[in-house]
C-alpha cells in the first residue's frame, strides 16, 4: 500500500511484460473515495520511448470512448518519473480466463452465453468504429488487438472490450513506419494484416469471428506449433469447420461466424453494428433468455473463489478508503504506513519487487493481496470511523439497462449494486426507453443485502379509431384487432400500420409510431366502384378460368425484398426470421401486409402486396 500522486494504491492484481495493475482509491474533499485501476508502466521500460507512447496512446485513445462495454478511461498522468493509466475498476475476468476455467471444470459454455458476450463486445466495437472527434471528423478508430484477452467478463455480467494499446486512429501519435512489422495476436489476424495491403475497421470483425468460433468450439481456432505456421493459416485462410471439430451449431450461426472469418473483406459483416444485431435476432428468434444475469450466474459457477475473495476484498477495502477519505494529508500518509507495517505490505519508499507475468498468466488478485487486506482491516478496527449503520443495494429489471435513482439520486443501470447505503427505506426509480416508468420501495438493513428485481412494462400510447360509416375492421400490422370505433392500445418505440377495411368501401391506411401517435384516427369510407358482372356470353370462359385459379391456389407466390438500411421482415404482423436483401421468400397467394424494420434506427416501411399463385415480385423499400 502507497502513495502514488493523488491516488493510493492498495495492492497489486497484476503484472505484466510492460506494466502492473493495482487496485487503488482516489480520494478527494468531503469524505469523497473511489475504488479505480492504475495501469503503470514499469520503471525499466520508462527510458523506451516507443513504449511510452504507447501507453500515452492507448490513454489518449480510450479517454474518448465513453460507452458501457468499452472499459473507460479515466485520467492518463506520471508521478514519481512513472507513467499510469487510470481506470474503471472491473471485478471478473478476461474471456481467455472464462474459456480457461470452463475447459478446466469440464464445462461447455452456452451458446447463447457465447453469441451474447460477443454481441455486446461488439457493440463496444461499433461505437468505437464510429467515433468522432469534436469537430465531428471521423477518429477512424481501428482496435487491431481483438482477443479473448481484451473482452472483460465482469462477475456481474458486464462485457467491456480493453486494451487500446496498440489501436489505430486518425490522432494517434506514432505511425506505423516499421517495415514488416505485425500489429496484434497471430492467431486473431486478418489476411491482409500479414499481407501488407490496406486495414480498414474490418480486421476487427475478422478477430470477433475467431473469438466467437473459439467460444463455440472451445478449442484454438489457429493451432499452428509456432508463429510462423499460425501466421501462414492465416495467409491460406484455413481453419476447422464446426462439423470437423465434433461441435454441432445451428446453421445460422456458423453462418454468421463463417461471414467474419472470410478472407476477402468485401465478403464480410462490413460493421461491428451489422454482426451484433445478426447474433441478437439470433437470440431473439430462438427465443434465448440471456443478459447480465445469467453471465452473472454462469461466472459465479465458474469462479466461485474468485468472486467470494473479491467480495471480501471490497467490504475490506471499503474500511481503508473510508479512513483515507476522511483524513487529511498528513494523516492519509500515517494510515499508509500502520496499514502497511502491521500487514506486510510494502509502505511509501519501500522497494518494489516486480514479478513480470507472461501474458497467457492470469491476472487473478494475488492470495497474499487478499490476506494483506484481512490484515489492514484487523488493524483499522482500533482507530475506525463508526458511521452510521450501512447496508447494501442489489438492482435489476426486467429487461435489464434501466436507468435507476436511488432516493432521487441517479447511480446508474441495471444490473446495479451498491455499497454502503445507510440504513433505512429508500425508494428505487427505473426507467427504459420505450418502457413505462416504474418504482419500488427497498428496505436496506445494517450489514445486510437487499434486492429489489423491478419489471418493466412497454409503454402504451391510447389511440381511438372511428371510421364513418362504423363497423370497419381494423387491422394492425395485418393482424385482425377488432372493428370501429374501438380505441387501440400500442406499446414499444417501433411504427406499426393501421388499417381499415369495410366491405364495398375502399380501404385506408396509416403508418403510426407509439411514442408520436395523433390524438384519433377518423376515416370517411368512400364506395368502391361497382364491379359488373360477366357477359353471359363469358361464362364459359370465366368457368374455366376459375378452375384454373383453384388448381393454383397450392402454389405459393415468392417476394424479393431489399431495403435501404438493411430490415428484418415481418409478414401480416408474424417475424420471418429473414433480413433484407432476401430472395426467395415464400408466401401464399393473395393480399398481405408486409412490414421492413431497422430495430437499431426505428425506420420502417409498411405496404401490402396482393400476389397471384406462382407469381415473383420484386420490391425495393428506403425505409423512413
Amino acid at each position: 500500500m502507497e502513495r502514488f500522486g493523488r491516488y493510493v494504491l492498495l495492492e497489486r492484481i497484476a503484472s505484466g511484460g510492460m506494466a502492473e495493475v493495482f487496485r487503488a482509491a482516489a480520494v478527494g474533499s468531503a469524505g469523497f473515495s473511489k475504488m479505480l485501476a492504475i495501469k503503470r508502466m514499469l520503471p525499466h521500460l520508462l527510458t523506451r520511448e516507443d513504449f511510452v507512447t504507447m501507453l500515452v496512446d492507448e490513454a489518449k485513445i480510450a479517454a474518448t470512448l465513453n460507452h458501457p462495454n468499452i472499459l473507460q478511461v479515466l485520467d492518463l498522468g506520471e508521478a514519481g518519473g512513472q507513467y499510469f493509466v487510470a481506470m474503471e475498476f472491473v471485478a471478473g475476468r478476461t474471456l481467455m480466463q472464462v474459456l480457461a476455467a470452463a475447459l478446466q471444470k469440464g464445462v461447455r459454455l452456452p451458446q447463447q452465453f457465447s453469441l451474447y458476450v460477443v454481441a455486446q463486445a461488439l457493440d463496444g466495437l461499433a461505437y468505437a468504429h464510429q467515433k468522432t472527434d469534436a469537430l465531428g471528423a471521423p477518429m477512424n478508430i481501428i482496435h487491431r488487438d481483438v482477443s479473448p484477452q481484451n473482452i472483460m467478463v465482469s462477475f456481474d455480467g458486464t462485457v467491456r472490450l480493453a486494451d487500446f494499446g496498440i489501436a489505430k486512429a486518425a490522432q494517434r501519435t506514432t505511425t506505423d513506419t516499421a517495415a514488416g512489422s505485425i500489429k496484434g495476436k497471430p492467431g486473431y489476424l486478418a489476411p491482409e494484416q500479414i499481407t501488407g495491403d490496406a486495414i480498414d475497421q474490418r480486421v476487427d470483425i475478422y478477430a470477433m469471428g475467431v473469438v466467437l468460433h473459439e467460444m463455440l468450439s472451445m478449442r484454438r481456432m489457429r493451432r499452428g506449433s509456432d508463429d510462423m505456421k499460425v501466421l501462414l493459416e492465416v495467409f491460406n485462410g484455413t481453419y476447422a469447420r464446426f462439423e470437423e471439430t465434433g461441435v454441432e451449431v445451428p446453421e445460422d450461426v456458423a453462418n454468421a461466424v463463417y461471414r467474419a472469418l472470410e478472407p476477402n473483406p468485401l465478403h464480410r459483416w462490413q460493421t461491428a453494428g451489422e454482426l451484433a444485431r445478426v447474433l441478437y435476432d439470433i437470440l431473439r428468434t430462438a427465443q434465448a433468455t440471456v443478459g447480465p444475469q445469467q453471465v452473472s450466474a454462469l461466472m459465479g459457477t465458474l469462479f466461485p473463489e474468485d468472486i467470494a475473495a473479491e467480495h471480501e476484498a471490497q467490504q475490506r477495502f471499503a474500511n481503508v478508503m473510508q479512513q483515507l477519505s476522511l483524513a487529511n494529508t498528513m494523516e492519509i500518509s500515517d494510515i499508509i504506513r500502520k496499514v502497511a507495517d502491521a500487514s506486510g505490505m510494502a509502505a511509501p519508499g519501500d522497494a518494489t519487487v516486480v514479478q513480470e507475468l507472461p501474458e497467457a498468466r492470469s491476472r487473478r488478485p494475488l492470495l497474499g493481496a487478499v490476506a494483506a487486506a484481512v490484515a489492514v482491516a484487523s488493524v483499522l478496527g482500533v482507530f475506525a470511523f463508526r458511521g452510521p449503520a450501512q447496508g447494501r443495494l442489489t438492482i435489476s429489471s426486467e429487461p435489464p439497462g434501466a436507468f435507476i435513482k436511488v432516493g432521487g439520486v441517479a447511480r446508474g443501470t441495471t444490473p446495479l449494486t451498491l455499497e454502503a447505503l445507510p440504513e433505512g427505506t429508500l425508494t428505487v426509480e427505473a426507467a427504459l426507453e420505450g418502457m413505462a416508468p416504474a418504482s419500488q420501495s427497498a428496505a436496506v438493513t445494517a450489514g445486510g443485502t437487499t434486492h429489489v428485481a423491478i419489471r418493466l412494462a412497454p409503454r402504451e400510447a391510447e389511440l381511438p379509431v372511428t371510421t364513418t360509416p362504423p363497423g370497419a375492421e381494423i387491422k394492425v400490422d395485418g393482424k385482425v384487432v377488432g372493428r370501429t370505433p374501438m380505441t387501440l392500445r400500442l406499446g414499444g418505440s417501433s411504427p406499426v400500420l393501421i388499417s381499415v377495411e369495410l366491405p364495398g368501401h375502399a380501404p385506408k391506411e396509416t403508418l403510426v409510431t407509439p411514442g408520436a401517435a395523433p390524438a384519433q384516427l377518423s376515416y370517411t369510407l368512400e364506395k368502391a366502384p361497382d364491379v359488373h358482372k360477366p357477359a353471359a356470353g363469358k361464362k364459359g370462359k370465366d368457368r374455366t378460368a376459375a378452375s384454373e385459379t383453384k388448381a393454383h391456389t397450392g402454389t405459393p407466390a415468392t417476394l424479393s425484398l431489399q431495403s435501404k438500411p438493411w430490415a428484418k421482415i415481418l409478414v401480416d404482423g408474424v417475424d420471418t426470421g429473414r433480413f433484407t436483401p432476401a430472395t426467395n421468400l415464400e408466401v401464399k397467394p393473395g393480399k398481405h401486409t408486409i412490414k421492413l424494420i431497422n430495430d437499431d434506427s426505428g425506420l420502417a416501411a409498411v405496404f401490402t402486396v396482393n400476389l397471384k399463385p406462382g407469381q415473383t415480385q420484386k420490391i425495393f423499400k428506403e425505409l423512413k
